[in-house]
């Protein structure tokens, strides 16, 4: 089960992409920035009242550009397996603002990644390397967008008077590498805050950030010559991160990473026979106002029976070899008429090798056990939601920087997984069993590694799972996806029954969406898991995959 990788990298994200808008350093003419460096800030990062890590932006001016870095760096405690995370980023800008490259190199434990851009002639080409490999996109860079310069540089003509308030486009890579973020500045008042017990004053500024995910709102408060005191930007279900402006040896003095993990879990108020059960439903209460149910999905397993202003009532059913094969043919009797939607694609490699793949000792047991576990849907109450035409299936089959299709590792061991399986059904369990198997090191300490990563390291939990099962099914021509949420384990971190956050892969067959789970290793998936997203993986931008809580 996984939170921390994607969610700590989002988090940097928006820090990165924040912190410049109120970010200064004594008078500096916006049109002529003093040669050299001209702003170095250091801040402590909390959450809550633990010292969780540190912050440092600065810009030099070399001639007529901008060069402008960020660091962030984070120890967060994953139950005995504490997660380094480390975010550093270079922007080079024109002297009036204008992106025209950009950099992100990213570790989180053992993980490393990077990200480089190039923006020219209204186009931005971004390369992103990992495990040596590397992949290359193009898109319309979005017109007026700016990053980190540009960003300080609005700042310091707006000024800091009281009511001030105005829009900007941003461009943040590690958010979304299509398009601009949009963001809201709104000058306040002076005002007293508080801080490890002493009372302090500044100008209020709030910063609204409209994110892929929803909207993110950081509150800082200011000298009156922009020189960032304290700003807080609360984390759905981890609470307030705090960063304190400070100097450098303070900012980087030792810590005691605070625990992440147990306080993000759901204890469920009852045990769960996740062996037997057929069917479950849940009632999933807000935990405060603004919390929304209406983007929670409907899949082939879960249906929404009910939503109020502060709950939603989801029932999720367990996910059959033969109730597949029945809903398909209540689907071909309902339209005959239409194409039938294709089981499964050709496979990307060619003279796929015949050698069987060895199979785990306890597949015998097991699949015995995934029979009789086994629960019958009526037909009256077959689901009817998330029926897919061919047509939209192009992304599920296709790489992307976390699925790298031509990497000659996955196409390995995706040969050497299916051997010669062609029932879709059977192929996606055969996968799941291998990749079960395959990923040795079932460790909490890495990021959220690349299918290639996964292939080479044989390390991971939930997402690692995820993401090299989802590589094999495309690359053996089932279309892929991952599904993000939550899922009930009995005991896990010392405690009993609980909810925390997991990654899922589901293959598209016969014209649904079927879940399997490598990291739990289910392939008739119990009703124990509850989806808040699914993504083809496409847009790789470190927010794709926030849960949306």
């Amino acid at each position: 089960m996984k939170l921390f990788g994607r969610r700590n990298a989002f988090i940097a994200a928006t820090i990165l992409c924040l912190v410049p808008c109120v970010s200064a350093a004594g008078p500096i003419d916006p049109n002529n920035p003093p040669a050299g460096r001209f702003s170095d800030e250091w801040a402590e990062i909390y959450i809550g009242e633990n010292k969780a890590g540190y912050a440092h932006s600065a810009m030099t001016r070399l001639g007529g550009r901008v060069e402008s870095a960020m660091t962030f760096h984070m120890v967060l405690g994953r139950v005995d397996q504490p997660v380094k995370v480390t975010l550093v980023q270079r922007v080079t800008e024109t002297l009036d603002g204008v992106p025209l490259a950009f950099s992100t190199e990213t570790d989180m434990s053992i993980m490393k990644s990077s990200v480089h851009g190039t923006v020219k002639d209204g186009r931005v080409e971004i390369v992103t390397s990992q495990y040596g490999l590397e992949q290359k996109q193009e898109f319309d860079f979005p017109k007026g967008a700016l990053m980190s310069w540009g960003i300080f540089r609005e700042t310091l003509v707006r000024g800091l008077e009281p009511g001030t308030t105005y829009k900007l486009k941003s461009y943040s890579p590690e958010l979304r590498l299509d398009g601009a973020v949009e963001t809201e500045t709104r000058i306040g008042k002076k005002e007293s805050f508080t801080h490890k017990g002493k009372t302090l004053e500044g100008l209020r500024v709030s910063v609204e950030l409209q994110s892929p995910v929803g909207t993110m709102e950081m509150i800082s408060w200011v000298r009156e010559d922009g020189i960032p005191l304290k700003s807080v930007m609360p984390v759905p279900g981890l609470g307030d991160m705090i960063l304190v402006g400070t100097d450098q040896k303070t900012a980087m003095a030792e810590f005691v990473p605070p625990e992440f993990f147990m306080n993000t879990v759901i204890k469920a108020d009852r045990k769960i026979d996740y062996k037997n059960a057929g069917q479950i439903r849940y009632r999933i209460l807000a935990k405060g106002p603004g919390v929304s149910f209406e983007d929670l999905p409907e899949t082939d397993a879960q249906r929404i029976l009910a939503r109020t202003p502060n709950s939603v009532d989801v029932e999720v059913r367990r996910q059959t070899h033969r109730s597949i094969g029945r809903r398909h043919e209540v689907d071909q009797n309902r339209a005959r008429s239409e194409p039938r939607t294709s089981v499964r694609a050709e496979p990307p490699f060619q003279n796929r090798a015949r050698q069987e793949a060895e199979r785990p000792s306890d597949e015998a047991t097991q699949r015995r056990s995934d029979e009789e576990s086994m629960t019958e849907i009526p037909d009256n109450q077959i689901p009817n939601s998330e029926i897919t035409k061919p047509t939209d299936l192009a992304e599920y089959l296709s790489s992307n920087l976390m699925i790298n299709l031509d990497d000659p590792k996955l196409v390995e061991l995706a040969r050497k997984a299916a051997g010669n399986e062609e029932e879709p059904f059977a192929l996606g369990d055969k996968l799941r069993r291998f990749v079960t198997d395959y990923v040795e090191s079932k460790t909490l300490n890495i990021g959220f590694a690349t299918a290639s990563e996964v292939a080479r390291t044989r390390e991971g939990d939930c997402s690692e799972h995820g993401v090299l099962l989802a590589a094999l099914g495309r690359l053996n021509g089932l279309p892929s996806r991952v599904a993000v949420g939550l899922a009930y384990v009995p005991i896990f971190g010392g405690e009993d029954d609980i909810f925390g956050y997991h990654m899922w892969t589901q293959f598209h067959i016969d014209g649904r969406w079927i879940d399997f789970d490598a990291a739990l290793r289910e392939s008739v998936c119990s009703p124990i898991r509850l989806t808040f997203a699914t993504s083809s993986l496409k847009n790789a931008g470190i927010a794709d995959l926030s849960l949306p809580l």
